[in-house]
């Protein structure tokens, strides 16, 4: 995912490049359109990634809103295990 937004960044520089250099031929180089088809290309690649990641996000924050209670719950119990040496110094290493 990096190496195509790090090639996209080299596309635009090559494009601008490109645009700099002849300003009167830009419909008839080849050189420049081809690199804009590759960097059409390469921007909906990273579309198509980016919304694969939201989707995966969505979904792992669904995951994790399940099993937040359990966690409270774990902890609460964690806690009052921990604080059970003030109740008996018997307890203070059953953790």
């Amino acid at each position: 995912m990096y190496e195509k937004i790090k090639n996209l960044k080299e596309i635009k520089k090559h494009i601008i490049g490109n645009m700099e250099t002849d300003v009167h031929d830009i419909l008839q180089d080849e050189n420049l359109i081809n690199t804009l088809n590759e960097s059409k290309d390469t921007a909906e690649t990273i579309a198509k990634h980016l919304k694969k990641i939201s989707s995966t996000n969505q979904f792992l924050q669904k995951a994790r809103e399940q099993y937040a209670p359990v966690a409270f719950r774990a902890s609460n119990l964690y806690f009052a295990v921990s604080e059970l040496y003030k109740v008996n110094s018997m307890y203070q290493y059953s953790l």
